[in-house]
């Protein structure tokens, strides 16, 4: 999903007109709505405000779903080293999958 679909639909969950939207983050509607096209690209700090007005981190916007955090559990984290003095070192992050 593109960062334009994002913020609409984001926006439509929150209930938010785009007038409103625009109002709370401190931008004009048309602003919103070329955004939500993506026919612009927003500052960091523009988003960000856009980010705080729909409550949604600001890495919501910017990593691929694909890319978003996960949890390793400890019982999935795998062993990728076991030192001469018996110390260990377990891989906190998932594996890539290619």
């Amino acid at each position: 999903m593109n960062l334009g679909k994002k913020i609409r639909h984001m926006r439509q969950v929150r209930g938010l007109t785009a007038v409103a939207l625009a109002k709370y983050a401190r931008v004009t509607p048309g602003f919103i709505n070329q955004l939500e096209y993506s026919q612009t690209v927003p500052s960091l700090q523009t988003l960000q405000r856009v980010a705080d007005v729909l409550d949604v981190s600001l890495a919501y916007f910017l990593l691929e779903e694909s890319q978003q955090p996960q949890v390793v559990r400890q019982r999935q984290r795998q062993l990728i080293h076991r030192g001469h003095d018996d110390s260990r070192l377990w891989l906190l992050s998932p594996l890539p999958t290619h």
